[in-house]
């Protein structure tokens, strides 16, 4: 039987990439400074998504607590902000 040899994975560096995905402009336009991508604006995306999300958050009977960690413009997570 052969024996299984696990896989070391290398931690991906995900610091210096965002730095270079922001230094380089490579989410984006040239408008803002922040930009999360073309995703965060696509209102076909974002609309349904924050429904689901508020209806979530929404439905429990004591409120919870979030934390959005967003990646960018702020564009979704502001939708987000009215219901508390």
């Amino acid at each position: 039987m052969k024996e299984a040899t696990k896989k070391i994975k290398k931690p991906w560096p995900t610091r210096a990439v965002m730095e270079q995905v922001y230094e380089l402009r490579l989410w984006g336009d040239e408008k803002t400074e922040f930009y999360s991508g073309s995703g965060s604006h696509q209102l076909d995306i974002v609309k349904p998504y924050i429904a689901a999300v508020i209806s979530f958050l929404t439905s429990f009977k004591t409120p919870i607590s979030v934390c959005d960690l967003g990646c960018g413009d702020f564009n979704v997570g502001k939708e987000l902000v009215s219901i508390y």
